[in-house]
């Protein structure tokens, strides 16, 4: 079985899958999109047209979420899901919650990178809908190195590079210490690092938005 991911590192999406494919110790190869994002040949491939898809023997699985749940079920070990239904369930809320509230949220700020062009009003309410998802997370995220355990999940996975875009691009428009309002979330955020799979990626992502900004 042969087994990609199309994919960057610019993506918190895709990086939600390597982290995943790091923690549970898979070889799993990360590579751009066949002709490029929003290429033809790629559309052909993935009619969504977006990063993440994973090609699984020429079936490409598009959705970060959709692939996660690919690999917990093809690769059961190590789990990064839980037993406890209810726990597993704020395994899925933290997921959800960091992709919907925050992250989607957060999407209409890198319109308004430049400040000799940016829409106060755009960036209040945005910064105003973000605030708010963190604090849908500030009630079910753990104040510890793992979002809903003792050890590492899919929760994780999501959150962390998601927390790393609000903790990168926040400040940009005056939010200088984001998470100082949700001692859960910056307490987590302080420590879910620790994790050597989200630290590489984390410091991947790093490196590709300092390209991108030159």
């Amino acid at each position: 079985m042969a087994l990609k991911l199309y994919g960057g590192a610019i993506s918190p999406f895709t990086m939600r899958v390597v982290i995943q494919i790091r923690a549970k110790g898979l070889d799993i190869p990360m590579t751009d999109p066949p002709g490029g994002l929003h290429s033809e040949t790629y559309r052909t491939l993935n009619p969504v047209d977006k990063i993440p898809a994973l090609d699984v023997d020429g079936t490409v699985i598009p959705e970060s979420a959709v692939i996660a749940d690919f690999l917990e079920q093809r690769f059961p070990e190590p789990a990064l899901t839980l037993s406890d239904d209810v726990m597993q369930a704020r395994v899925g809320l933290i997921a959800r919650l960091s992709d919907l509230y925050v992250m989607n949220a957060m999407l209409p700020l890198f319109g308004q990178l430049d400040p000799s062009t940016r829409d106060a009003a755009i960036v209040e309410n945005t910064i105003g809908a973000v605030t708010k998802g963190l604090g849908f997370l500030e009630s079910y995220v753990a104040p510890k190195a793992y979002a809903t355990a003792d050890r590492f999940t899919l929760a994780d996975c999501a959150a962390a590079p998601i927390l790393f875009y609000a903790d990168r691009f926040l400040p940009l428009f005056g939010a200088t210490d984001p998470f100082a309002p949700y001692p859960n979330v910056s307490a987590y955020w302080a420590q879910v690092g620790e994790t050597s799979a989200v630290a590489q990626s984390l410091e991947e992502m790093r490196q590709a938005l300092d390209a991108l900004s030159g």
